[in-house]
């Protein structure tokens, strides 16, 4: 892959070493408060299942899409680690992500909320959403061969965590 032209203009006008990473973390919080991360949006769905006028859970597609998942803590570490190896990943642009080892469909996601909590999710099908991926999985080969990074935690781990800071921090 090349390097986006604004790295690339500003590491060769100002002989900056940097690389970028494309990533798609699980965060705490979503980037925008009405465009949530799917992980949150459906944590969020899941503690209001106590709640018997809650409505089901919408699913688009049949709920078998994957996607690759990564802790906010495996973010921190790969940055660092590309720091530290900044004459090698200078220049370079690295697709970070969880990988083919830390995925999950929205199917797999409920049935663990399902077990954590302890109760049902109700679910409702509709049509597929329009340029709905039925898998994403970010390829970070290119970042462990390069500068031995490879992501540490999984779906579940970063799951309970996120449930926890949310659980945590409802009011924000």
């Amino acid at each position: 892959a090349h390097a986006p032209s604004q790295e690339w203009d500003f590491r060769s006008a100002w002989e900056v070493l940097a690389a970028v990473a494309k990533v798609d973390p699980v965060r705490p919080r979503a980037r925008h408060p009405q465009v949530p991360d799917e992980l949150e949006a459906v944590c969020l769905k899941a503690l209001e299942i106590a709640d018997p006028e809650t409505p089901p859970f919408t699913i688009s597609g049949d709920g078998k899409q994957v996607r690759d998942a990564l802790h906010a803590d495996d973010l921190v570490a790969v940055y660092l680690r590309a720091l530290e190896a900044i004459d090698k990943t200078a220049g370079q642009v690295y697709n970070i992500g969880g990988g083919v080892d830390k995925t999950l469909s929205l199917l797999e996601l409920l049935d663990y909320l399902e077990k954590y909590f302890g109760k049902k999710i109700e679910r409702k099908f509709t049509d597929w959403r329009p340029g709905d991926q039925q898998v994403y999985i970010s390829d970070i080969r290119k970042a462990k061969a390069e500068f031995g990074w490879e992501p540490q935690f999984g779906p579940a781990e970063g799951l309970e965590k996120l449930i926890s800071w949310i659980s945590t921090n409802e009011s924000l």
